[in-house]
């Protein structure tokens, strides 16, 4: 017989949610090594640009959600470990309420902002044919955008059910008709639009897929009414979603104005370094985010239930196997830079050795990083996540000027993981390490505490009700998922 405890479940979940992430990730490798090609052989470089510009445009999804998908996966697990159906359902109808109001909304000012601006001085176009074209493509990009996000909403839930590996499926599903789609444009010689098109067509139908898929093979989300949307459920969703938020904006800036600060100061050549650097380092950062993923859920599913002893042993357990196995891939990456540069760029481009070491210590507090706020995210330590990451992103780029201008390049990555370990990396590590002191409850423990709560908030049962007796004595929460996610 399979284990069915929660520690065990959890456990599976996380190896099933790794295998399907790595083999997402590998797909979507796959795409952009395949598609792009056609694409450029269809559209030419100009063309191609713009497609790379409105295609990149969706990664920009996530912040127009004001956070909400973030914060409902910790109210999911939540509610799927405390065995309360009737909040989940609350929750999840109303997440998807606010998102739908949103996107209508999105969907309208967006046509606006598009037919009215001057697409062809924007984005230096050569003729009018091409800016009607252009602003075509950009209209369906819009609907796209607004409509992915509350059909974007099912991966955050799958996320929340410690189901992940449902999602990177689907994600592997959608790279494969992307590239079916891509192929086909290019067969009938299709314009931008027909690319754009092709482009997001994977991502759309297997969004709308997993949606379906969830409501309805989940017995619990089945049930859900139209009254289930709440007032109050709201407020607590979007309260959290916009600590989330504004963590995603302090991120996106300190990331994206590294790039600013470099090409202001030192001119675009040296961003040219920093984005070869980037994409050299790109394994050992991919590898650490898919097995870091799965982590969020699962502690927040055992904060839930209270089972410090799981999470403090799985918190132990993965930062020690991201550190040595990004440290592996960093140092071996730092060593044979010079030869990857020359067979990869075919000499256009040289790296300076500075930049690429401290880019490998960066890389390497990259990932402690993601850990660490994998474990606060599922011990709702929002708040003070987001007091660090305001602190952090106003040094960043105080730092990050100063030391470009006397140390070059690599002064930006001295400047990130200078100001992560002050704002972000010390403060976390005691944060963590006080809570799970704080916490030191086990099951067998709390199991006895709850079973005392329940004999005093019971009165003893009489003869007549005796076949129940059991059912007096409040145990457990059913194991995470129960028919949310059945066992794989």
């Amino acid at each position: 017989m399979d284990d069915q405890r929660p520690e065990a479940i959890r456990q599976s979940r996380m190896r099933l949610a790794t295998v399907a992430l790595t083999t997402a990730k590998f797909g979507g490798l796959v795409y952009s090594i395949y598609s792009l090609p056609f694409v450029l052989d269809a559209l030419g470089k100009s063309g191609f640009g713009v497609w790379v510009t409105l295609t990149a445009v969706l990664q920009f999804a996530v912040l127009f959600d004001g956070g909400a998908g973030n914060a409902l996966i910790n109210l999911v697990a939540k509610d799927v470990a405390a065995a309360d159906g009737n909040r989940l359902r609350r929750n999840v109808a109303t997440a998807y309420a606010g998102m739908l109001i949103v996107a209508c909304l999105g969907v309208m000012v967006g046509s606006v902002i598009v037919r009215s601006a001057d697409w062809a001085h924007w984005l230096h176009l050569d003729s009018g044919t091409d800016a009607v074209e252009v602003r075509h493509a950009l209209l369906i990009m819009v609907a796209v955008f607004f409509a992915l996000m509350p059909l974007r909403l099912a991966e955050n839930i799958h996320r929340g059910l410690q189901c992940l590996h449902r999602g990177a499926w689907f994600q592997l599903l959608g790279y494969a008709l992307s590239m079916m789609a891509i192929t086909l444009a290019w067969w009938i010689e299709c314009g931008l639009v027909g690319f754009v098109m092709a482009g997001v067509s994977g991502l759309v139908i297997t969004s709308i897929a997993q949606t379906i898929y969830l409501f309805t093979k989940d017995a619990q989300l089945k049930q859900i009414r139209v009254h289930h949307v709440q007032w109050d459920a709201a407020r607590i969703i979007f309260a959290s979603g916009t600590m989330f938020w504004v963590m995603q904006v302090c991120a996106l800036a300190s990331f994206q104005c590294d790039l600013l600060i470099v090409a202001k100061m030192l001119g675009p050549e040296h961003v040219a370094e920093l984005g070869v650097v980037r994409r050299l380092f790109a394994i050992a950062i991919g590898i650490n985010t898919v097995l870091t993923m799965p982590l969020w859920a699962a502690v927040a599913d055992a904060f839930s239930r209270r089972d410090m002893t799981w999470v403090r042993g799985t918190f132990r357990h993965a930062l020690v196997r991201s550190i040595l196995i990004v440290s592996t891939l960093s140092l071996g990456t730092a060593m044979f830079a010079p030869a990857l540069i020359k067979v990869w760029m075919n000499g256009n481009i040289e790296l300076p050795p500075a930049l690429v070491l401290c880019y490998g210590v960066w890389v390497n507090l990259w990932a402690i990083s993601q850990i660490l706020a994998s474990l606060l995210n599922g011990l709702r330590e929002i708040r003070f996540q987001l007091i660090c990451a305001v602190a952090m992103a106003v040094t960043n780029v105080g730092l990050s000027i100063a030391l470009t201008s006397v140390v070059g390049v690599s002064g930006v990555v001295w400047g990130s993981a200078i100001s992560w370990l002050l704002f972000g990396g010390i403060p976390s590590a005691w944060r963590i390490r006080s809570r799970l002191s704080a916490n030191d409850g086990s099951r067998a423990s709390i199991a006895t505490e709850e079973t005392s709560a329940a004999k005093r908030s019971h009165p003893p049962k009489t003869r007549a009700n005796s076949t129940t007796r059991g059912a007096s004595i409040v145990t457990l929460p059913t194991p995470i998922g129960g028919e949310l996610c059945p066992s794989t």
